[in-house]
């Protein structure tokens, strides 16, 4: 069963590919992207040969959901900006947002 363009991009933002640091041996993030996700696999790409892990961070703050989470100024359920709301949940220009999922109006 396919996703809809909103559940890809909330759980894309949950998710992380990471690749393995043999210097400082951790996992980084550097060189590596989420390059697809289904409702059953995440695919990764790596600019470089590595050992990768994917992190899901169900708790991650997401932007799009319709839900103000901490570092948002507000957040419409949408991941356009023009309309109050930047695609990064922040407020834009002369706008005021209010209400979850946010309404922005200008003033």
């Amino acid at each position: 069963q396919g996703l809809s363009v909103l559940d890809k991009s909330l759980i894309s933002q949950q998710i992380q590919c990471m690749a393995w640091d043999r210097v400082h041996q951790n996992y980084s993030l550097d060189g590596c992207n989420v390059t697809a996700v289904t409702l059953f696999s995440v695919t990764c790409a790596c600019n470089h040969l590595t050992t990768f892990a994917i992190s899901h961070n169900t708790w991650a703050r997401v932007c799009g959901n319709g839900r103000t989470d901490i570092g948002e100024q507000c957040d419409d359920l949408n991941f356009f900006s023009g309309d109050g709301c930047s695609s990064r949940c922040q407020t834009e220009g002369d706008y005021i947002c209010y209400g979850s999922p946010s309404q922005c109006v200008s003033t």
